[in-house]
């Protein structure tokens, strides 16, 4: 009986540690002058399920004084296996003091997330922006994925999402900053 408590145990701590925790995935590129990784999490915290969310984003500042930016790279933890659907938001809406993620993304290709050993996706782009607030995320397809967020980290409420046919709702809580990180690279001016 005590091995069986203890097995329990063991399992949750490392299902609970295992969600936010930056292994920083794939080999891929580096922080140079020219590029560097954006991420608004750090650490292990918890996972939530979403079962009606079509569309998951966070909203990311270009580093200062980069004119533009090319969006190379996208990380995205979860704790499930499913399919995305990379998506970048190039136009926002400024209401309430608030950003908001405006108009249809522009997608990249479908990649399939398969929890157990690699719960990065990371999807090659060629997105371009010179605005200060874009927004980086996914849209679910099919099966229903697990994502991690983190509400410890600053700035927070950085996070979005949006059910089919309805408004964009911000994150808050543990949630407020999901685990989505993006390369930028600084276009040569």
């Amino acid at each position: 009986m005590k091995s069986r408590f203890f097995l329990i145990i063991i399992a949750f701590v490392m299902i609970f540690f295992s969600c936010g925790k930056d292994d920083n995935g794939p080999t891929g590129p580096e922080n140079t002058a020219k590029g560097q990784w954006l991420k608004y999490w750090s650490g292990a915290q918890p996972a939530r399920l979403n079962l009606n969310v079509k569309y998951y984003c966070v909203r990311f500042t270009k580093p200062t004084n980069w004119e533009s930016i090319s969006i190379d790279s996208i990380k995205i933890v979860v704790t499930s296996s499913g399919q995305i659907m990379p998506c970048f938001w190039d136009n926002n809406d400024y209401t309430d003091n608030q950003y908001w993620p405006a108009g249809p993304p522009m997608k990249g290709q479908t990649k399939t997330i398969a929890y157990g050993g690699n719960k990065w996706s990371t999807s090659s782009n060629n997105w371009t922006t010179n605005q200060d607030e874009f927004f980086i995320g996914f849209e679910q397809i099919g099966s229903i994925i697990t994502l991690c967020g983190d509400g410890q980290c600053q700035p927070e409420n950085r996070s979005y999402r949006r059910y089919e046919s309805s408004n964009w709702e911000q994150e808050w809580g543990m949630m407020a900053n999901y685990c989505i990180d993006v390369y930028v690279i600084k276009v040569s001016e």
